[in-house]
Protein backbone atom coordinates (compact mmCIF):
# COMPACT_ATOMS: atom_id res chain seq x y z
CA UNK A 1 0.00 0.00 0.00
CA UNK A 2 1.78 3.17 -0.99
CA UNK A 3 -0.73 5.58 0.63
CA UNK A 4 -2.75 8.01 -0.50
CA UNK A 5 -1.17 11.51 -1.44
CA UNK A 6 -4.54 13.79 -1.53
CA UNK A 7 -4.94 17.05 -0.12
CA UNK A 8 -7.09 17.34 3.32
CA UNK A 9 -7.88 19.83 5.59
CA UNK A 10 -6.05 20.28 9.42
CA UNK A 11 -9.39 21.28 10.89
CA UNK A 12 -9.74 19.15 14.04
CA UNK A 13 -8.10 20.36 16.95
CA UNK A 14 -8.19 16.70 18.78
CA UNK A 15 -7.88 13.17 17.96
CA UNK A 16 -10.60 12.14 15.17
CA UNK A 17 -11.93 9.67 13.14
CA UNK A 18 -12.14 6.01 15.06
CA UNK A 19 -8.89 6.98 17.42
CA UNK A 20 -11.26 9.94 18.61
CA UNK A 21 -14.48 7.72 18.76
CA UNK A 22 -12.15 5.13 20.87
CA UNK A 23 -11.35 7.93 22.73
CA UNK A 24 -14.91 8.66 23.59
CA UNK A 25 -15.70 5.04 24.49
CA UNK A 26 -12.88 5.51 27.90
CA UNK A 27 -14.51 8.12 28.48
CA UNK A 28 -17.49 7.18 28.40
CA UNK A 29 -19.29 4.22 30.66
CA UNK A 30 -19.24 1.22 28.97
CA UNK A 31 -22.17 0.34 27.03
CA UNK A 32 -24.59 -2.26 27.75
CA UNK A 33 -25.70 -3.21 24.33
CA UNK A 34 -24.80 -2.61 20.70
CA UNK A 35 -27.42 -0.15 20.73
CA UNK A 36 -26.01 1.82 23.46
CA UNK A 37 -22.70 1.39 21.48
CA UNK A 38 -24.00 2.80 18.52
CA UNK A 39 -25.34 5.20 20.81
CA UNK A 40 -22.12 6.73 21.54
CA UNK A 41 -21.03 6.62 17.89
CA UNK A 42 -24.07 9.10 16.76
CA UNK A 43 -23.38 10.96 19.80
CA UNK A 44 -19.49 11.99 18.74
CA UNK A 45 -20.83 12.84 15.32
CA UNK A 46 -23.68 15.08 16.55
CA UNK A 47 -21.12 16.78 18.93
CA UNK A 48 -19.18 17.49 15.83
CA UNK A 49 -21.89 18.70 14.03
CA UNK A 50 -22.67 21.13 16.97
CA UNK A 51 -19.38 22.32 17.18
CA UNK A 52 -18.53 22.72 13.39
CA UNK A 53 -21.42 23.21 11.80
CA UNK A 54 -21.09 23.09 7.88
CA UNK A 55 -20.21 26.19 5.88
CA UNK A 56 -22.49 27.80 3.76
CA UNK A 57 -20.23 27.94 0.56
CA UNK A 58 -20.94 25.00 -1.61
CA UNK A 59 -18.32 23.14 -3.21
CA UNK A 60 -16.32 24.63 -5.86
CA UNK A 61 -14.59 23.08 -8.99
CA UNK A 62 -10.91 23.24 -9.12
CA UNK A 63 -11.27 25.35 -11.81
CA UNK A 64 -12.98 27.71 -10.01
CA UNK A 65 -10.66 27.10 -6.66
CA UNK A 66 -7.91 28.12 -8.92
CA UNK A 67 -9.60 31.39 -10.06
CA UNK A 68 -10.84 32.51 -6.66
CA UNK A 69 -8.29 31.64 -4.87
CA UNK A 70 -10.13 29.86 -1.82
CA UNK A 71 -11.74 26.60 -1.17
CA UNK A 72 -14.95 25.47 0.73
CA UNK A 73 -13.75 24.47 4.03
CA UNK A 74 -13.17 21.28 5.90
CA UNK A 75 -16.24 21.10 7.65
CA UNK A 76 -18.07 20.37 4.80
CA UNK A 77 -16.39 17.18 4.63
CA UNK A 78 -17.15 16.14 8.60
CA UNK A 79 -16.31 13.67 10.66
CA UNK A 80 -18.58 10.73 9.90
CA UNK A 81 -16.83 11.06 6.40
CA UNK A 82 -13.34 10.35 8.28
CA UNK A 83 -14.65 7.49 10.62
CA UNK A 84 -15.49 6.00 7.38
CA UNK A 85 -12.51 6.39 6.05
CA UNK A 86 -10.66 4.39 8.87
CA UNK A 87 -13.02 2.47 9.44
CA UNK A 88 -13.36 1.06 5.56
CA UNK A 89 -9.06 0.58 5.70
CA UNK A 90 -9.31 -1.87 8.69
CA UNK A 91 -12.20 -3.78 7.30
CA UNK A 92 -11.26 -4.16 3.82
CA UNK A 93 -7.26 -4.84 4.78
CA UNK A 94 -5.47 -7.85 4.69
CA UNK A 95 -5.40 -8.30 8.77
CA UNK A 96 -7.22 -11.33 11.19
CA UNK A 97 -10.17 -10.12 12.33
CA UNK A 98 -8.82 -11.12 16.00
CA UNK A 99 -5.82 -7.87 15.42
CA UNK A 100 -8.56 -5.55 14.46
CA UNK A 101 -10.34 -6.95 17.66
CA UNK A 102 -7.01 -6.50 19.24
CA UNK A 103 -6.60 -2.68 18.38
CA UNK A 104 -10.05 -1.74 18.93
CA UNK A 105 -10.54 -3.01 22.35
CA UNK A 106 -6.87 -0.81 23.46
CA UNK A 107 -7.73 1.95 21.89
CA UNK A 108 -11.17 2.23 23.35
CA UNK A 109 -10.05 1.07 27.14
CA UNK A 110 -11.36 -2.84 26.70
CA UNK A 111 -15.16 -0.92 27.79
CA UNK A 112 -16.57 -2.41 24.69
CA UNK A 113 -15.75 -5.48 23.43
CA UNK A 114 -18.04 -6.56 20.12
CA UNK A 115 -16.96 -10.27 20.69
CA UNK A 116 -19.00 -10.17 24.25
CA UNK A 117 -21.95 -9.09 22.17
CA UNK A 118 -21.99 -11.43 19.00
CA UNK A 119 -20.13 -9.77 16.53
CA UNK A 120 -16.65 -9.85 14.94
CA UNK A 121 -14.70 -7.08 14.79
CA UNK A 122 -15.27 -6.42 11.57
CA UNK A 123 -19.03 -6.90 12.03
CA UNK A 124 -18.55 -3.91 14.71
CA UNK A 125 -16.87 -1.63 12.55
CA UNK A 126 -19.27 -2.71 9.26
CA UNK A 127 -22.29 -1.11 12.29
CA UNK A 128 -20.40 2.14 12.71
CA UNK A 129 -19.95 2.84 9.02
CA UNK A 130 -23.68 2.01 8.63
CA UNK A 131 -24.35 4.90 11.20
CA UNK A 132 -22.05 7.23 9.44
CA UNK A 133 -24.11 6.48 6.00
CA UNK A 134 -27.56 6.77 7.61
CA UNK A 135 -26.76 10.79 8.32
CA UNK A 136 -27.72 13.37 5.96
CA UNK A 137 -24.80 14.85 3.89
CA UNK A 138 -23.37 17.74 5.00
CA UNK A 139 -22.63 18.85 1.49
CA UNK A 140 -21.14 16.71 -1.36
CA UNK A 141 -20.77 13.26 -0.20
CA UNK A 142 -17.78 11.54 -1.21
CA UNK A 143 -15.75 14.66 -2.09
CA UNK A 144 -12.74 15.45 0.21
CA UNK A 145 -12.34 19.38 -0.49
CA UNK A 146 -9.10 20.20 -1.72
CA UNK A 147 -7.03 22.92 0.69
CA UNK A 148 -6.53 26.56 0.67
CA UNK A 149 -3.34 28.06 0.48
CA UNK A 150 -3.09 28.80 4.12
CA UNK A 151 -5.17 25.86 5.70
CA UNK A 152 -4.19 22.94 3.74
CA UNK A 153 -1.26 20.37 3.99
CA UNK A 154 -0.79 17.07 2.18
CA UNK A 155 -0.97 13.98 3.32
CA UNK A 156 2.45 12.13 3.64
CA UNK A 157 2.84 8.90 1.82
CA UNK A 158 2.73 6.22 3.23
CA UNK A 159 5.97 4.71 2.39
CA UNK A 160 7.33 8.30 3.92
CA UNK A 161 6.46 7.77 7.60
CA UNK A 162 5.27 3.91 7.78
CA UNK A 163 8.88 2.80 8.72
CA UNK A 164 9.05 5.66 11.67
CA UNK A 165 5.21 5.01 13.29
CA UNK A 166 6.35 0.71 13.01
CA UNK A 167 9.84 1.69 14.56
CA UNK A 168 8.18 3.90 18.38
CA UNK A 169 5.64 1.04 18.43
CA UNK A 170 8.61 -1.81 18.01
CA UNK A 171 10.48 0.41 20.74
CA UNK A 172 7.66 0.17 23.00
CA UNK A 173 7.84 -3.54 22.44
CA UNK A 174 11.43 -3.39 23.19
CA UNK A 175 10.90 -1.78 26.38
CA UNK A 176 8.66 -4.90 27.45
CA UNK A 177 10.81 -7.55 26.47
CA UNK A 178 13.37 -6.23 28.45
CA UNK A 179 11.29 -5.31 31.40
CA UNK A 180 11.73 -1.84 31.37
CA UNK A 181 9.17 -0.14 34.24
CA UNK A 182 6.72 2.52 33.23
CA UNK A 183 3.81 4.45 35.03
CA UNK A 184 1.44 1.45 33.63
CA UNK A 185 1.47 -1.81 32.55
CA UNK A 186 2.48 -2.07 28.72
CA UNK A 187 0.07 -3.22 26.08
CA UNK A 188 0.41 -6.60 25.22
CA UNK A 189 3.06 -7.79 22.98
CA UNK A 190 0.00 -9.33 20.24
CA UNK A 191 -1.73 -6.02 20.57
CA UNK A 192 1.18 -3.79 20.05
CA UNK A 193 2.09 -6.71 17.13
CA UNK A 194 -1.54 -5.71 15.94
CA UNK A 195 -0.95 -2.32 16.07
CA UNK A 196 2.66 -2.70 13.68
CA UNK A 197 0.24 -4.05 11.59
CA UNK A 198 -2.48 -1.55 11.28
CA UNK A 199 0.71 1.18 10.65
CA UNK A 200 2.72 -1.54 7.91
CA UNK A 201 -0.48 -2.86 5.89
CA UNK A 202 -3.42 -0.56 6.71
CA UNK A 203 -2.87 2.85 6.67
CA UNK A 204 0.46 4.24 9.19
CA UNK A 205 -1.33 7.55 9.97
CA UNK A 206 -4.23 5.14 11.40
CA UNK A 207 -1.53 3.25 13.48
CA UNK A 208 0.12 6.23 14.81
CA UNK A 209 -3.20 7.31 16.15
CA UNK A 210 -4.77 4.03 17.81
CA UNK A 211 -1.08 3.52 18.90
CA UNK A 212 -1.08 7.41 20.97
CA UNK A 213 -4.42 5.75 22.09
CA UNK A 214 -3.00 2.53 23.37
CA UNK A 215 -0.20 4.18 25.00
CA UNK A 216 -2.70 6.65 26.81
CA UNK A 217 -5.08 4.01 28.04
CA UNK A 218 -2.16 2.20 29.45
CA UNK A 219 -1.09 5.08 31.34
CA UNK A 220 3.32 4.44 29.73
CA UNK A 221 4.88 6.88 31.12
CA UNK A 222 7.24 8.50 28.24
CA UNK A 223 10.16 10.41 28.36
CA UNK A 224 10.97 13.84 27.08
CA UNK A 225 13.47 12.58 23.88
CA UNK A 226 10.05 9.76 22.56
CA UNK A 227 7.30 12.40 23.27
CA UNK A 228 9.53 14.86 20.78
CA UNK A 229 9.83 12.42 18.57
CA UNK A 230 5.85 12.05 18.54
CA UNK A 231 5.14 15.04 18.37
CA UNK A 232 7.32 15.56 15.03
CA UNK A 233 5.63 12.47 13.54
CA UNK A 234 2.30 14.50 14.24
CA UNK A 235 3.78 17.57 12.73
CA UNK A 236 4.48 15.62 9.64
CA UNK A 237 0.87 13.87 9.15
CA UNK A 238 -0.58 17.15 9.89
CA UNK A 239 -2.12 16.82 13.45
CA UNK A 240 -2.49 19.14 16.26
CA UNK A 241 -0.34 19.11 19.18
CA UNK A 242 -3.01 18.38 21.11
CA UNK A 243 -3.72 15.10 19.97
CA UNK A 244 -0.26 13.64 21.56
CA UNK A 245 -0.66 15.73 23.93
CA UNK A 246 -3.94 15.20 25.57
CA UNK A 247 -3.92 12.40 28.24
CA UNK A 248 -0.38 11.03 27.27
CA UNK A 249 1.51 10.10 31.00
CA UNK A 250 4.68 12.49 29.96
CA UNK A 251 8.23 12.30 32.39
CA UNK A 252 8.91 16.37 31.85
CA UNK A 253 12.29 17.29 33.25
CA UNK A 254 12.41 20.26 35.98
CA UNK A 255 11.69 24.00 34.90
CA UNK A 256 14.42 25.56 33.41
CA UNK A 257 13.66 29.42 32.88
CA UNK A 258 17.06 29.95 31.47
CA UNK A 259 15.76 28.23 28.54
CA UNK A 260 14.65 30.14 24.87
CA UNK A 261 13.97 27.75 22.54
CA UNK A 262 10.11 28.83 22.68
CA UNK A 263 8.34 29.28 19.18
CA UNK A 264 7.36 32.96 20.48
CA UNK A 265 7.37 35.36 22.67
CA UNK A 266 7.18 34.90 26.40
CA UNK A 267 7.35 36.17 30.00
CA UNK A 268 7.12 39.82 30.51
CA UNK A 269 7.53 41.29 27.05
CA UNK A 270 4.83 38.77 25.86
CA UNK A 271 2.39 40.22 28.72
CA UNK A 272 3.27 44.01 27.31
CA UNK A 273 2.61 43.19 24.03
CA UNK A 274 -1.32 41.70 24.82
CA UNK A 275 -2.16 45.34 26.27
CA UNK A 276 -3.23 46.30 23.05
CA UNK A 277 -6.38 48.23 21.58
CA UNK A 278 -8.49 44.97 22.75
CA UNK A 279 -6.76 45.12 26.01
CA UNK A 280 -10.28 44.11 28.40
CA UNK A 281 -9.15 42.76 31.46
CA UNK A 282 -5.56 42.64 32.89
CA UNK A 283 -5.85 39.52 35.23
CA UNK A 284 -7.44 37.71 32.45
CA UNK A 285 -4.17 38.50 30.04
CA UNK A 286 -2.29 37.18 32.91
CA UNK A 287 -3.87 34.17 33.26
CA UNK A 288 -3.72 33.69 29.72
CA UNK A 289 0.31 34.26 29.92
CA UNK A 290 1.01 32.24 33.07
CA UNK A 291 -0.88 29.37 30.69
CA UNK A 292 1.10 29.29 27.59
CA UNK A 293 3.09 27.38 27.98
CA UNK A 294 4.87 26.21 24.32
CA UNK A 295 4.26 22.67 22.59
CA UNK A 296 7.34 20.57 24.34
CA UNK A 297 7.97 22.60 27.12
CA UNK A 298 7.88 21.52 30.58
CA UNK A 299 4.34 21.92 32.26
CA UNK A 300 4.31 25.81 34.30
CA UNK A 301 7.40 27.38 32.48
CA UNK A 302 5.78 29.78 31.27
CA UNK A 303 4.57 30.94 34.66
CA UNK A 304 7.62 30.57 35.83
CA UNK A 305 9.54 32.61 33.06
CA UNK A 306 6.66 35.19 33.97
CA UNK A 307 7.60 35.21 37.61
CA UNK A 308 10.94 35.56 37.43
CA UNK A 309 10.80 38.63 35.00
CA UNK A 310 8.64 40.26 37.28
CA UNK A 311 10.63 39.51 40.15
CA UNK A 312 13.70 41.27 38.23
CA UNK A 313 11.94 43.95 37.71
CA UNK A 314 10.35 44.46 41.04
CA UNK A 315 13.43 43.98 42.85
CA UNK A 316 15.61 46.12 40.38
CA UNK A 317 16.81 49.56 41.30
CA UNK A 318 14.88 51.00 38.61
CA UNK A 319 12.02 53.74 39.05
CA UNK A 320 8.35 53.60 38.71
CA UNK A 321 8.87 55.85 35.45
CA UNK A 322 11.34 53.76 33.71
CA UNK A 323 9.63 50.14 34.64
CA UNK A 324 6.33 51.80 33.17
CA UNK A 325 8.13 53.46 30.19
CA UNK A 326 9.44 49.51 29.61
CA UNK A 327 5.75 48.32 29.66
CA UNK A 328 4.73 50.76 27.22
CA UNK A 329 7.11 50.18 24.92
CA UNK A 330 5.74 46.86 24.29
CA UNK A 331 1.91 47.29 23.37
CA UNK A 332 1.44 49.09 20.04
CA UNK A 333 -1.07 51.92 21.82
CA UNK A 334 -1.01 53.30 25.39
CA UNK A 335 -4.11 51.21 26.60
CA UNK A 336 -3.51 49.12 29.28
CA UNK A 337 0.00 51.16 30.30
CA UNK A 338 -0.39 51.22 34.35
CA UNK A 339 0.24 54.53 35.69
CA UNK A 340 3.30 55.04 38.15
CA UNK A 341 3.82 53.58 41.16
CA UNK A 342 1.44 51.00 40.55
CA UNK A 343 3.58 48.15 40.40
CA UNK A 344 3.33 44.67 38.69
CA UNK A 345 2.63 42.95 42.14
Amino acid sequence: MTGRQEPYYVDYDADFGLSGLAEAFTLSPAPEDTGAALGLVTAKLDAYDRECPAGSVDHLSADERSILGYDTSHDDWGYAEELREDVRGLVESPLADEAIRAVWRVAAGGGWDPAAHGMSARDWLRRIDETCAARPPRKAPGRRPAPSSWWGAWRPAADEVRDDVVAEIAEIAKMRSCGERSAGPLPSPDTLSALEEVAARVDPDLGFRLFLRALKVHSVRIEKARYDRLQALGERFGHPAALIDFGLDIAWPPIDTARRDATWDFGFSHLAGQAHQDWRESREEIRKTVGGDDIGQTPGSAAAVLLEDTLRLLRSALPDAAVTALWAGGPRTARGVPTAGTGFG
